[in-house]
C-alpha cells in the first residue's frame, strides 16, 4: 500500500472540513479530569494484587537500576522539553540588548559607572525571571495539575524544576554579563559585581519558590515582585544620590552576603517541601 501523498491529505482534509465544523466540542472541565480518573481507577486496582505480591519499585532506594531510577537531572532535562524554541530566542534576544545599552569604557569613572551597570542588571534580569516563570506556568491549571501528578517524581518537585531552569538561565546570563563587563572595562570588580546581583536574584527566586509551595503560583508572583521593589528601594537608599554619597561597602557586602543566603535557605527549604507535599494550592 502506497502512502498518501500531500495532495491526497489535502483533498481528504477539504472533505472533512464541513462534517467536522458542524461538531462542538467544549472544553475540559475538572469534572471531566475527575470522571476520567474514576473511570481508570478499576484499571488501577486490579493491578494492586499483582504489584503487592512482587513489590512495588523503591524509586530513591537500590532496587531499581541506575538507567531507570527518576533523578533530579532527568526530570530537568524532561522540563527543558516544556520551553519551546521562540522562550530560548526571546531570551536570548533581551540577553543581547541587555549588553548592547550596557555602558563601557576605562576605570576612571569609578563607583558612577558600576552603579549604572548594577542598575540595570537589577531592572532586567528580575524582569526576564519572572517573565520566565509566567510563561512557564501559562497552562499550568487545576486539570493540568491533577494530569503532572501522574508521575514518579512529586508533583511540587516539578514546579521546583521550573523555577531551576529559569533562574539557572539567568544566572547564565549574569555570569555571562559580568565576564563582557571585565574585557570591556578597566579594573572591573568582577566578584563584587557577581555578588550583588546573583544576591538580588537568588532572594527573588527563593522568595518566589517558597511562596508558590505554601500559598499558590499566583502569590509566589506577588512575593517576588514585592521583593523586587524592596530591593529597588534598599539600592536607591545606600546609594543616597541627594548627598552625594553612599553607604560605606562593608555595609553593602554584608546586606549583599544576608539577601544571598537567606535567598539559598529559602529554595532549600522549598526543594525539601517539594520532596514530600502531595498537592500543591
Amino acid at each position: 500500500m502506497e502512502s498518501p501523498n500531500d495532495k491526497e491529505l489535502k483533498q481528504l482534509e477539504e472533505e472533512l472540513r464541513g462534517p467536522l465544523a458542524s461538531l462542538q466540542v467544549r472544553p475540559v472541565t475538572a469534572s471531566d479530569t475527575a470522571r476520567l480518573l474514576v473511570s481508570l481507577q478499576p484499571a488501577f486496582d486490579s493491578l494492586r494484587p499483582e504489584l503487592a505480591g512482587r513489590g512495588v519499585p523503591d524509586w530513591m532506594g537500590g532496587s531499581v537500576p541506575d538507567a531507570r531510577r527518576p533523578t533530579l537531572l532527568k526530570l530537568l532535562r524532561t522540563q527543558l522539553g516544556a520551553y519551546s524554541r521562540a522562550y530560548w530566542l526571546a531570551s536570548l534576544g533581551v540577553f543581547l540588548m541587555l549588553m548592547y545599552i550596557l555602558p563601557y569604557g576605562s576605570g576612571e569613572e569609578g563607583s558612577s559607572m558600576l552603579s549604572e551597570v548594577s542598575a540595570k542588571l537589577s531592572l532586567f534580569l528580575p524582569m526576564m525571571f519572572l517573565s520566565g516563570l509566567m510563561y512557564s506556568f501559562r497552562s499550568w491549571n487545576r486539570e493540568m495539575r491533577t494530569i503532572e501528578s501522574i508521575t514518579p517524581y512529586p508533583p511540587a518537585l516539578l514546579l521546583m524544576a521550573r523555577v531551576m531552569i529559569v533562574g539557572g538561565l539567568n544566572v547564565l546570563f549574569g555570569v555571562a554579563a559580568s565576564l563582557y563587563l571585565a574585557t570591556r572595562m578597566e579594573q572591573f570588580p568582577v566578584l563584587p559585581f557577581i555578588l550583588q546581583w546573583m544576591s538580588l536574584i537568588l532572594l527573588i527566586a527563593g522568595g518566589a519558590a517558597y511562596v508558590m509551595l505554601r500559598a499558590g503560583v499566583k502569590s509566589s508572583f506577588v512575593i517576588g515582585s514585592l521583593f523586587w521593589m524592596a530591593w529597588n528601594i534598599m539600592e536607591y537608599v545606600l546609594r543616597m544620590p541627594e548627598s552625594g554619597s553612599s553607604a560605606p561597602e562593608a555595609i553593602r557586602t554584608a546586606i549583599y552576603w544576608l539577601c544571598l543566603g537567606a535567598g539559598a535557605l529559602m529554595i532549600s527549604m522549598a526543594y525539601r517541601r517539594s520532596l514530600v507535599i502531595k498537592r500543591v494550592v
